[in-house]
């Protein structure tokens, strides 16, 4: 944590997801509102206790969902498998839906099946057209373990234009120029309250 880059500390708490330890994804920035217009941010998820986190992301329907598995942080290893239901959603510590594959985990497979793993709990599968949410829960020995759901409705666009440059093609020639210019920008593109208080 830090408020700038000479002046920092350490903040440690007693738990991943604060005293009572609530899963879930946390998001870490910039404390200036340019830093999180620069990408200055992240993201970290915090999985339920004993289990390991299961994620998926994709561009869109009808192509390939990306699905990633933390180890267990009680036992450090990876699950056996994960079993992907598409359509699907959560119920409870399991999905319910259409189950369209059991992936072993870390098989080190080409990319070039409909489903499949590496070695470093990453795996994907192929999402049909038209469907838009996928659930998958990882097995060990036969127990389930971490569930994770995806919803290709709620993913945001990419931004591809982040900071646009103040004035056109204009290029600052010295740090003071560039501190006023991206000044500028902030300015010309965040909406401001225009009454006087």
């Amino acid at each position: 944590m830090g408020h700038g880059p000479r002046n920092h500390f350490d903040a440690v708490i007693k738990s991943a997801g604060g005293d009572n330890a609530v899963p879930g994804d946390y998001l870490y920035r910039s404390h200036t509102a340019i830093g999180i217009r620069s990408g200055i941010l992240g993201v970290f998820r915090v999985s339920e206790a004993g289990m390991d986190a299961v994620t998926m992301t994709a561009k869109q329907t009808g192509g390939t969902v990306y699905g990633f598995n933390t180890v267990n942080p009680t036992t450090g290893k990876f699950a056996d498998s994960v079993d992907v239901y598409s359509p699907g959603t959560r119920s409870g510590n399991t999905c319910t839906g259409t189950k369209i594959a059991t992936i072993p985990l870390n098989h080190g497979d080409p990319m070039t099946g409909p489903s499949g793993s590496s070695t470093n709990g990453a795996w994907w599968f192929a999402m049909k057209a038209g469907v838009t949410t996928a659930c998958a829960v990882s097995n060990t020995n036969g127990n389930t373990g971490g569930v994770g759901t995806l919803d290709l409705a709620t993913i945001l666009p990419a931004c591809t234009n982040v900071m646009p440059p103040a004035g056109g093609a204009h290029k600052p020639n010295s740090q003071e120029n560039r501190v006023t210019d991206m000044t500028d920008m902030f300015t010309k593109t965040v909406p401001h309250d225009t009454k006087k208080q």
